[in-house]
């Protein structure tokens, strides 16, 4: 599981789904939490998602990818 943090925003990511859910159910257990499922924005950076990895677009340019062997 990898979490990504930037001030109030959360993104969760990870090849176990329970172990996901589980973690999700004990935020909004400690915190009032809004699951968004699926992100296409983070921090006026947008997201793309594919069988690859993630691509990151800043200002319509690719900032990075971030390849991960997990399965969606």
């Amino acid at each position: 599981m990898a979490v990504l943090v930037y001030v109030d925003n959360l993104v969760l990511t990870g090849n176990d789904s329970d172990l996901c859910a589980a973690f999700k159910k004990y935020l909004n257990q400690c915190f009032h939490i809004k699951d968004l499922d699926a992100f296409k924005y983070f921090s006026d950076i947008k997201v793309a998602r594919n069988s690859q990895g993630f691509f990151f677009y800043v200002n319509g340019n690719m900032l990075f990818i971030l390849s991960m062997s997990m399965d969606f």
